[in-house]
């Protein structure tokens, strides 16, 4: 995944969260962030989870004929890295809601909207990876079948 579209995500998240905050105000937001802190953490930690398993399992995939011809046309490293991304994405949500989510700073408030939204957003594109390599699969699939 090129880098235009790791910053095409924050600048997403940025203007999603500036939407939010417009429509219901700092207060509202910092209320529902403090009532719903541990939903959103185990959200974040099954995401979390989720992505790391999806990572592994890319590794495991590596060792079949799929993952060598993945390794060959020079895809297993950019599939490594998108598939990366979002287990640090969660992470550093799930660290910012444990020590931040109830804070009275306005900037930590925004911070923690902002990493929430990015890291839907990531589940949404881990979705879009997943798709990408199970195209990748298919088009090797074919040409095994041709050749």
């Amino acid at each position: 995944m090129p880098t235009w579209e790791y910053i095409g995500e924050a600048v997403l998240a940025g203007l999603v969260s500036a939407l939010l905050f417009a429509i219901a105000g700092h207060d509202v937001l910092h209320e529902r962030l403090c009532n719903l802190r541990s939903d959103l953490m185990l959200g974040v930690g099954v995401a979390l989870g989720i992505s790391a398993t999806i990572w592994v399992g890319f590794f495991a995939l590596l060792s079949s004929e799929f993952g060598a011809w993945l390794r060959q046309k020079n895809e297993a490293v950019s599939y490594s890295w998108a598939l990366a991304t979002p287990i640090l994405a969660y992470l550093l949500g799930l660290l910012i809601l444990m020590f931040t989510a109830c804070s009275v700073s306005l900037s930590l408030l925004e911070l923690n909207v902002f990493v929430l939204i990015y890291d839907l957003i990531n589940c949404l594109t881990t979705i879009r990876n997943v798709n990408g390599l199970v195209g990748l699969w298919q088009t090797w699939e074919q040409q095994r079948k041709t050749s």
